[in-house]
């Protein structure tokens, strides 16, 4: 849902968007997520790769 990223955003997580879930893809976009996964397999490997996450470690 959109209030899910936004209260993601608000606490300062890496907001995913679940495209398969009750909110479509656009609205979570607009939202502001910054990733939208097509399926629920693709949840683990998000969380695990920094850099799908944005959270790539800066030197």
């Amino acid at each position: 849902m959109e209030s899910d990223i936004r209260a993601g955003m608000a606490t300062r997580v890496t907001a995913l968007g679940a495209g398969w879930g009750f909110s479509s893809p656009e609205r979570l976009s607009q939202a502001g997520a910054y990733q939208i996964l097509a399926d629920p397999a693709e949840i683990l490997p998000a969380v695990l790769d920094p850099a799908r996450t944005g959270h790539v470690k800066r030197s």
